[in-house]
């Protein structure tokens, strides 16, 4: 699989020809809007999160596949640190093109493999709040069935679905075995073929600040009315901005735990995952990094 990440600014967006031009050389292409400042949009009386949902819209209208989408917090790092990052947040890639000289003299020499491409600005923004949302937030350690049972009832009930990815900064322990970018590839394994234009798949970088964490997707996503979870601590604070809150009863009983601790064990894992997920999990080897964090004491 060769994946391409196209890299630019909030308010700029790749053109028809650019996308066209990748898509031929590129099994998939994950876009990440980088926000080194939001005052450029904010100042035309843009909210972030809407021209992200304006900048998918119109990639859309040009893209033939599904791909990846989504904001990358950029304004407390230096542009080595967010190229370095984002080799965490994303899916396995080959390739980086951006919008910005810096951003591809940096890529260059970590080592990616550069594209040159043309941008345009966004010229302008809907409010598209008719749009019924709902926020789930999820470690996905890993993906499994009840995962898939709990977006699907969001996806019965809302328009969309905004997946944030939690606690992108643990990974390689028992508790948190993979990546960011690597619970983006096993979500994206079932959700790009399935139902990529409806889910927004996302992963926010840890913020010390518990009541901050909701506040801090909200910012830069499109609005969304309600959330869904089953940690208490997110339906609290989604209660206190005064969002719809639901804990839905599901038919799975598959638990993350449980797909963890059969993994430790050489165990099986069919019926537990989607087959998808189950496959990129094997190819990544999480399989096998699970057993070694077990049998070490991690």
């Amino acid at each position: 699989m060769k994946r391409a990440v196209v890299l630019f600014d909030g308010g700029n967006c790749p053109t028809s020809e650019t996308v066209a031009r990748l898509e031929r050389s590129y099994d998939e292409l994950i876009f990440v809007l980088v926000w080194s400042d939001t005052s450029s949009v904010v100042d035309k009386g843009w909210h972030p999160g809407n021209v992200l949902a304006e900048t998918k819209e119109m990639i859309s209208r040009y893209s033939q596949r599904p791909f990846y989408i989504f904001p990358f917090d950029g304004r407390q790092l230096l542009a080595d640190q967010r190229i370095i990052r984002l080799s965490h947040f994303c899916p396995r890639f080959d390739t980086i093109m951006a919008d910005n000289e810096v951003y591809r003299n940096v890529a260059r020499m970590i080592g990616y493999e550069v594209e040159n491409g043309e941008f345009v600005e966004v010229e302008t923004v809907t409010d598209r709040s008719n749009v019924s949302r709902a926020l789930y937030v999820t470690r996905a350690q890993p993906f499994h069935n009840g995962h898939r049972e709990f977006l699907q009832h969001i996806l019965e009930r809302h328009d969309e679905a905004i997946l944030s990815i939690a606690c992108t900064e643990q990974a390689l322990s028992l508790h948190n075995p993979a990546t960011a970018g690597e619970r983006m590839e096993m979500i994206g394994a079932y959700v790009l073929p399935n139902c990529h234009k409806r889910v927004w798949l996302v992963p926010f970088a840890h913020t010390p600040y518990m009541m901050e964490k909701i506040k801090n997707i909200a910012w830069f996503m499109p609005r969304f009315t309600h959330i869904y979870g089953s940690n208490p601590a997110h339906l609290l604070m989604g209660e206190m901005e005064h969002l719809g809150t639901c804990l839905p009863e599901m038919e799975s009983s598959v638990r993350a735990t449980q797909v963890r601790e059969r993994l430790s064990k050489g165990l099986p894992i069919s019926g537990m995952v989607p087959e998808e997920s189950e496959k990129i999990l094997y190819e990544l080897g999480i399989d096998k990094r699970i057993k070694y964090l077990t049998e070490n004491g991690f």
